[in-house]
């Protein structure tokens, strides 16, 4: 029986444990997990007990909060006391019961609390040190002020003014302190609710002054609110009268940063668009077109890109799988495309070496998430099945111009070398009948003009086809430059215009309203 009890083996009921059989006939036994009578937490099938997936896991905190890496947690961290950082002081190496500016109530000295303290006992009645409460000398007079230790009356029929509790002065509380402390910027004369560095604060900080935002009129200082028609300005659904609009956001819906921000398309005066499709010809497609693509540079040539969330990487793959299909119906060809962008694990090691400690969360996350949605779609059988993802760029430091004058800057390096290199290698190789450039960065130029060049010399009827570019028409200009001689301009196929013509045959590309 007692084997039974402690759960070792089996009975030949129902193949369940004694522990089971006992839990299961005493219906008195509540779980503390899911507050249910009949069995306890072990037995439990709430969703609380469910193993993580792994959107859950990616979720989870993926850095120290102690040292800032992310390769160990925070609780086995080796620095943890050493960069635990002191909520009053900001100092590392302490906390707030053992900085050297707590004031122990107990015995009045600085560098410790009242907790932690060595000297004689503090009587709560009159605040003295030497007895207790029980034993004070003032007891049978009364109650004793706390702020002039006076007994008698109260603190709140005293007639002195008001101590500050964080720099022990008159005339003012706590949270009017000019020597109050920010948990976020670090700076004196705010707290963190009226931060000017918070994400979505609708305030502005003077001083110790609160200011309304100019944004939200007070009806007090004179201004109106104005009236807005919400299902006029939000249709409901497409058949309201823009088929490009999906509406996901309501007038109660607090803007608060990005993460509040709508996701589902591009934000254009009050609006969001969804990505028109490109729907090819189904004509019949001989050969190859290798579309060779700088990563960063076709994100930022979205309307939106500002938007680093989940909807606006699922709006890129989108995007790119219809340009794909644009360029592969102009030369009637099967593409394929190269995408060239940023390693993630450099990109890690460059924000655990770098990047300061209130923003590494964040930036953790962030790469975390880009990774997942979209480059996990390359490479594989998924959306992207016709994209190699070429993670070759890396993070180095040089100088620069920053915000304070000439220092040292981040930057990205490695990527403009690998998208000329591929260039050339599959121009010369001939591997494909067409090479298309989706680049902005002029440092790649010399590579096109050197495959230009070549193709003049070889004077072959059946030679290679001109590297052809591909972009926006704010950025052509811009790879170029004004001053080059016309014959080094190569023709354009803008991703903004609504069509393009190649020979005798014109192409609609409605998709260019989401490119800026």
């Amino acid at each position: 029986m007692s084997e039974a009890i402690e759960g070792g083996p089996t009975s030949a009921c129902g193949g369940r444990t004694g522990r089971e059989q006992i839990h299961q006939a005493n219906s008195l036994v509540r779980c503390s997990i899911c507050g249910n009578v009949g069995h306890d937490k072990v037995a439990c099938l709430s969703a609380r007990k469910r193993p993580r997936t792994e959107e859950e896991e990616e979720a989870l905190p993926s850095v120290c909060r102690s040292c800032g890496s992310s390769r160990h947690a925070e609780a086995s961290c080796p620095l943890r006391m050493k960069s635990m950082e002191c909520f009053q002081c900001h100092q590392k190496g302490h906390l707030l019961p053992m900085c050297p500016q707590t004031r122990c109530y107990n015995c009045g000295n600085y560098g410790h609390s009242s907790q932690r303290c060595l000297s004689r006992p503090l009587c709560y009645h009159c605040s003295s040190t030497g007895h207790r409460s029980t034993d004070c000398p003032l007891r049978e007079k009364g109650r004793v002020c706390y702020r002039c230790k006076k007994p008698g009356h109260d603190m709140a029929g005293c007639s002195l003014s008001a101590l500050c509790f964080t720099c022990n002065g008159e005339g003012h509380m706590s949270a009017q302190c000019p020597q109050i402390s920010c948990n976020r910027c670090n700076a004196k004369g705010h707290v963190a609710a009226q931060c000017p560095q918070a994400s979505g604060n609708r305030s502005n900080v003077k001083g110790n002054v609160v200011v309304a935002c100019s944004k939200f009129p007070s009806v007090a200082s004179g201004g109106s609110i104005p009236t807005v028609d919400w299902k006029r300005n939000f249709p409901t659904s497409a058949a309201s009268g823009d088929e490009n609009v999906v509406n996901d956001w309501s007038p109660d819906r607090e803007e608060d940063g990005v993460d509040a921000t709508p996701h589902a398309a591009t934000v254009v005066s009050g609006r969001r668009e969804i990505i028109p499709p490109f729907v090819a010809s189904g004509a019949k497609r001989d050969g190859k077109v290798a579309v060779i693509v700088d990563g960063g540079y076709f994100e930022r040539l979205l309307k939106g890109h500002e938007f680093r969330d989940e909807e606006q990487y699922k709006r890129c793959v989108e995007a790119l799988r219809y340009v794909l299909d644009f360029i592969g119906e102009i030369f009637q060809k099967t593409s394929v495309a190269f995408w060239f962008d940023t390693d993630p694990s450099a990109f890690a090691d460059y924000v655990e070496n770098s990047m300061s400690l209130i923003h590494r969360e964040k930036a953790f996350r962030g790469n975390s998430l880009r990774k997942r949605v979209l480059l996990d779609e390359m490479n594989g059988g998924r959306k992207l099945s016709n994209v190699v993802a070429r993670l070759v760029g890396r993070m180095k430091r040089q100088k620069g111009y920053t915000g304070d004058g000439p220092g040292y800057v981040w930057v990205q390096t490695g990527v403009d070398v690998a998208i000329a290199t591929c260039v050339i290698e599959t121009f010369l190789r001939r591997q494909f009948d067409q090479v298309v450039l989706l680049c902005g960065d002029s440092d790649v130029y010399p590579a096109v003009s050197f495959c230009q060049e070549q193709r003049r010399t070889l004077q072959t009827a059946d030679g290679p086809n001109p590297v052809r570019v591909c972009g926006t028409s704010s950025s052509i200009s811009q790879l170029y430059g004004q001053d080059q001689d016309l014959c080094d301009f190569l023709p354009q196929i803008l991703l903004d215009a609504p069509s393009h013509t190649e020979g005798n045959r014109t192409v609609d590309f409605p998709t260019h309203s989401v490119f800026q």
